[in-house]
This record gives C-alpha cells, structure tokens and sequence, in this order.
C-alpha cells in the first residue's frame, strides 16, 4: 500500500476517540489569532490608524489601501511580534500533543501549553526564527532571476518608449512578463521541494528533545533525497486546505494533517536512524592476518 495512504489512515485512527480535543485546539489556535486582530483593531480607533484607507473617498471597500502612516506600521509590528512571541511556542505544544497521541495516549488539551514553563519556549522561538530566515535567504537566491526578468520588463513597458519603438517595447514587456512568470513556476517548485529539508526539524525538537542546530542538521540529511516525496504528500492535502476557506472543513482537516504529517516525519526519523545504525560485518577472510588475539594459556 502507498505510504501516504497508510498514513493517512492510521492518522485517521488515532484520532477516532479524540476528535473531540483536535476541533477544541484548532478553535483555540483560531481563538489566539483573532484575538490579536482585535486587539490591534481596538487600538487602531482609539489612536485613529485604521489597517485601511479608502485613498479615492469614494466608500467602494475593495480598492481600499494599506495604511503606510508610521505609527500604524509600527502598531502592525508590535502587534506581530506579540503574536509571534504567543503562537510559536503554542505550535510546538500542540507538535508535542499529537506526538503523544499517535503514542497511543490521550494527552490533555492543557497540555499544548506546557512550551510556556520550560526552556522549550525560547527553543520555540529560536526554531521559527531559523526556518523563516532560512527559508527567505533561500528565496533570495531561487527567485532572483525571475525578479530580474520581471523588473527589466516593467523597464521595458513603461520607459522603453523613450529610446525604441512602442510595438516593440510593447512586445518585448508582455514577454518578459510571460517569461518571468514561467520562471517564477519553475523555480517556485524547486524551491517548495527544496525547503521540505526543514519539515522534520520540528519534530526533531519535540520528540527527540534536540537543540534548534541540532535538530535542523538531522532534518537536512533525513530528508536527502526524499524531499519530492515529502512535498507530494503535503500537496496531496491540497483539496483539504483549499475547503478551508469555508472555515468550517478547518475543524476536520487541520487535525486530519497534523495526525498524518506527525506519522509520516516519525517514519522519515525511524529510517534515518536505522540506516545510521546499520554496521559492516567483517568476514574472517577480510581480517588483519598480523592482528592479535590475546588467548589465555591452559596450566599444565
């Protein structure tokens, strides 16, 4: 049977008796988001920097702008961190909540909280820090080109006029635009399977209770040569994540994901060890003929 299948429905399995727990976290993680949205709302009428302005004062919604005054980028900012400082930890308890599950326990929901009164907290932190500056170095590097080809493009279309033809300019932006998308697809999907060397990094940390350096460097080689199929079996839940937007299927498929997922890194993790344990058997044919052998001597 395919693994992600197996997966998935062992995943399935453990959460037969706790569905229950899985919907109360996932509202409680909803919970948190929304309350820092408000918080920031609230504080944007009482200082009068709303998130949107309506630049046009026509009353039309939707072409309505990002405030860019200072002091509500600064409230976006603080706002952000303050969540960051929240949901990071809250992420790695609830890790740690269906690790224990897929154990064949049924931990307490207070239990995701655990992160906040231990040194895991700052390893939290740490570990969001990493993978998120990790993974936007590296998408310096992947999208480079398809950001040089796009900007050369709008050049083209809005100041090629001054020095060549407008057919030509026209001609030469609209393919460049083409162009760069087609390279922003292509390295977009390098890219994508390339990051999936951090997948396991996570779970290094909770179930193995490692370092941030460490568990990073395990999640890199465990993932060698298996990052495609890590990638195929998050896009497999594709259809899942797009029914999301009805907030309602989030209930189901946001547990469905973390039961497979944990199953799936914890079969990644349970390879990786096995091929670092496996040893050589040396023949006796292939042994040193000047070793020696210390033999105790019979008394006469």
């Amino acid at each position: 049977m395919n693994l992600r299948k197996l997966v998935k429905q062992n995943g399935k399995r453990c959460l037969y008796n706790n569905w229950g727990k899985a919907v109360a976290i996932v509202l409680l993680m909803l919970a948190v988001s929304l309350l820092f949205t408000i918080v920031e709302l609230i504080i944007g009428l009482v200082f009068g920097t709303p998130q949107m302005v309506d630049v046009q004062n026509d009353g039309y919604w939707l072409n309505n702008l990002p405030n860019t005054s200072l002091l509500s980028i600064a409230l976006t900012a603080i706002i952000a961190i303050g969540s960051f400082l929240i949901t990071a930890p809250l992420k790695l308890g609830v890790t740690r909540w269906y690790y224990e599950l897929t154990e064949g326990e049924s931990p307490e929901i207070l239990s995701i909280f655990n992160c906040f009164s231990s040194r895991q907290y700052f390893r939290a932190l740490s570990l969001q820090i990493h993978i998120l500056g990790r993974m936007l170095l590296w998408a310096l590097l992947y999208f480079a080109l398809p950001a040089a080809v796009l900007g050369a493009s709008i050049w083209a279309l809005d100041y090629g006029p001054y020095y060549m033809n407008l057919d030509m300019c026209y001609v030469i932006g609209s393919m460049g635009l083409l162009f760069a998308v087609l390279l922003a697809i292509f390295f977009g999907l390098f890219y994508a399977a390339a990051m999936q060397k951090y997948f396991l990094a996570r779970y290094y940390v909770t179930n193995e209770n490692l370092g941030v350096w460490e568990a990073l460097k395990k999640s890199r080689h465990a993932s060698k040569g298996k990052r495609g199929e890590i990638l195929l079996f998050k896009l497999s839940f594709l259809p899942w994540f797009l029914s999301c937007v009805l907030v309602i299927p989030s209930l189901y498929v946001h547990p469905y994901y973390e039961t497979g997922a944990m199953l799936y890194a914890r079969v990644l993790m349970e390879q990786h060890y096995r091929s670092t344990q496996l040893v050589p058997v040396e023949k006796e044919e292939d042994m040193d003929s000047t070793q020696v052998f210390d033999v105790p001597l019979k008394e006469e």
